[in-house]
Protein backbone atom coordinates (compact mmCIF):
# COMPACT_ATOMS: atom_id res chain seq x y z
CA UNK A 1 0.00 0.00 0.00
CA UNK A 2 1.33 3.60 -1.12
CA UNK A 3 1.82 6.41 1.28
CA UNK A 4 -1.20 8.56 1.69
CA UNK A 5 0.39 11.85 -0.93
CA UNK A 6 -2.07 14.54 0.49
CA UNK A 7 -4.06 16.14 3.09
CA UNK A 8 -7.87 14.27 2.85
CA UNK A 9 -10.20 16.68 1.64
CA UNK A 10 -11.68 17.22 5.17
CA UNK A 11 -8.63 18.22 6.82
CA UNK A 12 -7.57 20.61 4.25
CA UNK A 13 -10.80 22.83 5.04
CA UNK A 14 -11.59 21.56 8.83
CA UNK A 15 -8.35 20.95 10.35
CA UNK A 16 -7.19 23.43 13.16
CA UNK A 17 -3.93 25.33 12.84
CA UNK A 18 -1.94 26.54 16.16
CA UNK A 19 0.57 28.59 16.91
CA UNK A 20 2.41 30.23 14.22
CA UNK A 21 0.98 28.08 11.85
CA UNK A 22 -2.47 29.35 12.81
CA UNK A 23 -0.59 32.75 11.92
CA UNK A 24 0.68 31.59 9.07
CA UNK A 25 -2.73 31.17 7.55
CA UNK A 26 -4.68 34.28 8.88
CA UNK A 27 -1.82 36.82 7.53
CA UNK A 28 0.04 34.90 5.05
CA UNK A 29 -1.66 31.99 3.36
CA UNK A 30 -4.75 33.62 2.25
CA UNK A 31 -2.95 36.66 1.09
CA UNK A 32 -1.07 35.08 -1.59
CA UNK A 33 -1.89 35.55 -5.14
CA UNK A 34 -1.97 31.73 -5.61
CA UNK A 35 -5.30 29.79 -6.85
CA UNK A 36 -7.48 29.05 -4.11
CA UNK A 37 -7.34 25.28 -4.48
CA UNK A 38 -3.09 25.32 -4.15
CA UNK A 39 -4.02 27.28 -1.16
CA UNK A 40 -6.37 25.03 0.13
CA UNK A 41 -3.03 22.31 -0.57
CA UNK A 42 -0.95 24.01 1.31
CA UNK A 43 -3.23 24.34 4.31
CA UNK A 44 -3.58 20.24 4.33
CA UNK A 45 0.46 20.33 3.90
CA UNK A 46 0.78 22.81 6.93
CA UNK A 47 -2.02 20.67 8.61
CA UNK A 48 0.63 17.42 7.90
CA UNK A 49 3.62 19.53 9.23
CA UNK A 50 2.09 20.36 12.40
CA UNK A 51 1.01 16.58 12.80
CA UNK A 52 4.82 15.69 12.53
CA UNK A 53 5.90 18.26 14.83
CA UNK A 54 3.95 16.38 17.40
CA UNK A 55 3.71 19.73 19.73
CA UNK A 56 7.06 20.83 18.50
CA UNK A 57 7.70 24.54 17.31
CA UNK A 58 8.23 24.68 13.55
CA UNK A 59 11.56 25.76 12.30
CA UNK A 60 13.52 25.68 9.14
CA UNK A 61 15.54 22.18 10.75
CA UNK A 62 11.82 20.78 11.44
CA UNK A 63 10.91 21.24 7.80
CA UNK A 64 13.80 19.79 6.47
CA UNK A 65 13.46 16.65 8.42
CA UNK A 66 9.76 16.95 7.68
CA UNK A 67 10.96 16.60 3.55
CA UNK A 68 13.56 13.99 4.84
CA UNK A 69 10.93 11.89 6.29
CA UNK A 70 8.29 12.17 3.38
CA UNK A 71 10.79 10.92 1.00
CA UNK A 72 11.97 7.99 3.11
CA UNK A 73 8.35 7.61 3.20
CA UNK A 74 7.85 6.96 -0.63
CA UNK A 75 7.01 10.18 -1.56
CA UNK A 76 7.55 11.19 -4.92
CA UNK A 77 9.47 14.24 -6.18
CA UNK A 78 7.00 16.83 -7.72
CA UNK A 79 4.95 15.57 -4.38
CA UNK A 80 8.24 17.25 -2.51
CA UNK A 81 8.04 19.99 -4.98
CA UNK A 82 4.50 21.08 -3.90
CA UNK A 83 5.50 19.98 -0.04
CA UNK A 84 9.12 22.56 -0.12
CA UNK A 85 7.18 25.43 -1.76
CA UNK A 86 4.38 25.41 1.06
CA UNK A 87 6.65 25.07 3.79
CA UNK A 88 9.33 27.66 1.87
CA UNK A 89 6.36 30.21 2.25
CA UNK A 90 5.73 29.62 5.88
CA UNK A 91 9.69 29.88 6.66
CA UNK A 92 9.79 33.67 4.75
CA UNK A 93 6.57 34.33 6.28
CA UNK A 94 8.05 33.86 9.80
CA UNK A 95 11.23 36.75 8.72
Amino acid sequence: MSPRRKARKEEQLTGELSGDLATYEKFGLFQRAISKRTTYRYRGVLLLYQKFLAGDSPSLEASKLFLAHLRKHGYGPSTLRIYRAALKGFQLHLR
